[in-house]
């Protein structure tokens, strides 16, 4: 008698388990990819923007000194040397055929290795006033080859689609990424955009 009321505490307990941690499925939701998300954001009011290099680091080039994110503005060519040994050589090289008569370039770094399936991308450009925000996001994708990760993100703003004088650029972030709350599971979850970073540039 004792031993079926203890299977049967048993077998209740496994159940009530059950119950409170639900067994997800074996594949975890496929993260978003920086072209469905940039799909999204599209709008007539954005700032046009040219990627000029969107890359992983490793292997290549020195890893941005800093964890956090970070924003960098280029409006000469002799300031490609303050990004130049953080971006592979191809990169350095079509920043040196950038025309920054017509142009500046924004350089959005992650702050963490993109060696893995991490994206890290420029979405959209929008203005306000003297601000201008660069919205990026950083997507955890470990169902993707690492062919596609991302360290940085170099794009060319066309000068002429910015206002005159001090310009405040800031870097707007939201991460997608996965989590185990119960320990059986993986949850894609998607934090709220975050001023992350900014630099504030006089324009001619």
């Amino acid at each position: 008698m004792k031993a079926i009321v203890v299977v049967i505490v048993v077998v209740a307990l496994l159940l009530a388990g059950c119950q409170a941690y639900p067994l997800a499925p074996a594949n975890p939701p496929p993260p978003p990819t920086c072209e469905e998300l940039a799909q999204q954001e599209q709008s007539p009011e954005n700032l046009p923007f040219e990627t000029i290099a969107q890359e992983s680091a490793q292997g290549y080039a020195q890893l941005w000194p800093e964890e956090k994110p970070a924003l960098v503005i280029l409006t000469a060519s002799d300031e490609i040397a303050d990004i130049e040994p953080f971006v592979r050589p191809e990169a350095a090289g079509a920043l040196r055929n950038v025309d920054f008569s017509a142009y500046l370039v924004v350089a959005a770094f992650s702050g963490i290795e993109g060696g893995g399936a991490w994206q890290y991308c420029i979405l959209s450009v929008t203005q306000q006033g003297q601000t201008v925000t660069l919205h990026v996001h950083l997507i955890d994708s470990p169902v993707h080859p690492s062919e596609i990760a991302s360290y940085y993100h170099l794009v060319q703003l066309q000068k002429e689609s910015l206002p005159t004088g001090e310009i405040t650029f800031q870097l707007a972030l939201t991460r997608h990424d996965y989590v185990n709350p119960t320990g059986r599971q993986r949850v894609l979850e998607t934090s709220q955009e975050e001023i992350v970073a900014s630099i504030t540039r006089s324009l001619p």
